[in-house]
């Protein structure tokens, strides 16, 4: 690819970036752009072993290297310049708490890998995931997606379910696509295709 194409494709994945990294609305959650100084006010949730469950995440050292990650996704995007990263703190619009985290990447063909989220225990089994991951995925499609893809750890009957029930669909097992705790794990890889793809 040449400098000028490299410098086009990067100069649009910034542009779809800025489109996507909007701070949405559903019925009971604002769905905000992370930021760095979210951190302070998040950081304990983090301390529940049973949020690494099923998730490949570390759990943050301090307050400071939290925050630190979440400046860098302020400005997201893939070091081929080609995806933009997205990802988005939840907060219950009644009460103001911290629920959980929503992520994905999107790049100019119109394809949106790697939608995935979290929520924090004390917010488990109330809908906000569905909720979430619906808007994230309208919002998605109205800028430009047709197709989503999403992968599971296999074993995890929660996340299977709740991806079925946002319309996805099971594509493929990826082995050793994840690691968990230290162990190499196997993930369900799902997909979602927009009618008008």
């Amino acid at each position: 690819m040449s400098a000028a194409s490299t410098h086009h494709v990067l100069a649009a994945t910034k542009a779809l970036s800025q489109r996507l990294r909007q701070t949405l609305h559903s019925e009971r959650l604002l769905i905000a752009p992370v930021c760095g100084a979210f951190a302070e006010r998040s950081f304990a949730l983090y301390e529940d072993p049973a949020l690494y469950e099923w998730i490949s995440l570390n759990r943050p050292r301090s307050i400071e290297s939290l925050r630190a990650d979440w400046q860098r996704m302020e400005t997201p995007l893939s070091p081929d310049g080609k995806e933009a990263w997205l990802c988005w703190q939840l907060q219950c619009k009644a009460s103001g708490q911290v629920i959980g985290m929503v992520d994905a990447s999107a790049n100019m063909d119109g394809v949106a890998t790697n939608l995935g989220y979290y929520i924090f225990t004390p917010h488990w089994r109330k809908g906000y995931a569905f909720e979430a991951c619906s808007r994230v995925m309208e919002h998605l499609v109205d800028h430009g997606a047709h197709t989503v893809f999403a992968t599971v750890t296999v074993g995890n009957l929660a996340s299977k379910k709740l991806l079925l029930k946002l319309g996805f669909e099971y594509h493929q097992l990826l082995p050793d696509n994840d690691t968990l705790r230290g162990q190499s794990v196997d993930d369900w890889e799902f997909v979602f295709r927009h009618p008008s793809a």
